[in-house]
C-alpha cells in the first residue's frame, strides 16, 4: 500500500478520529458504498493496520468495531507527515483513550449510530471525544451547529449527570480541530 488509495486513507483517518467505528457507520459517515468500506477494512486488516473487537448490546446487532493497530498508527503518522507522538496527542488513540472508549463501548456505539443517522441529512459531520470536560463528545454539524453528548447510565450517577449537564451550559467545548 505504497500510495494509499483514497478509500484506505479514509478508513485510517476515520479510525484515528473515531476509534471503534463499525463498517456500516464508516460507510454512513463517508457516503462511500458499504461494499467499498468492507473491502477497504478487510485489506487493511490483512495488512495488519487495523483490527476489530466484537460488540453487541440488547439494542444493537452483533458487529465488529475497528481500531488502528500500532502499525496503522505509524502508517497514518507517515501519511500525515507527523510524529507518532503528535498523532497520539491530537487524537483519541493512545492506550489510555482506548481503555476509556472500550469501558464505554456501548455508549460509543450509540453515539456513532446517532452520528451515522445525522450524516444522512447533514453532511459532513465530525465527532470529537473529550476526557476532562462536562461533555463526553460533540458532533459538529455543517454551518457551525453542534450537538453535545453527555452520558447517563450505570457508569455515571445522577449527581454527576446533573453537575455535568449544568457545567456544559456554562462551559462551551472547543471547536473541532
Amino acid at each position: 500500500m505504497r500510495a494509499a488509495p483514497e478509500r484506505y486513507r479514509y478508513v485510517l483517518s476515520s479510525l484515528v478520529a473515531m476509534p471503534f467505528l463499525d463498517r456500516l457507520e464508516m460507510a454512513a459517515l463517508s457516503a462511500m458504498p458499504q461494499r467499498t468500506v468492507y473491502d477497504a477494512v478487510a485489506r487493511l486488516e490483512r495488512l495488519g493496520l487495523v483490527d476489530g473487537v466484537p460488540h453487541a448490546t440488547p439494542l444493537q446487532s452483533r458487529t465488529r468495531r475497528f481500531y488502528l493497530t500500532a502499525a496503522g498508527l505509524n502508517r497514518l503518522a507517515d501519511v500525515y507527515g507527523m510524529s507518532l507522538g503528535e498523532l497520539l496527542y491530537l487524537n483519541p488513540v493512545s492506550a489510555s483513550w482506548r481503555r476509556i472508549l472500550l469501558e464505554r463501548l456501548d455508549t460509543v456505539g450509540v453515539i456513532y449510530r446517532l452520528a451515522s443517522a445525522i450524516a444522512g441529512v447533514a453532511d459532513p459531520i465530525e465527532i470529537q471525544w473529550y476526557r476532562a470536560t462536562p461533555l463526553d463528545a460533540t458532533v459538529f454539524l455543517p454551518g457551525g451547529r453542534t450537538i453535545g453528548v453527555v452520558r447517563q447510565g450505570a457508569t455515571s450517577d445522577r449527581t454527576a449527570f446533573a453537575k455535568r449537564s449544568g457545567d456544559s451550559e456554562r462551559d462551551r467545548s472547543p471547536a473541532p480541530s
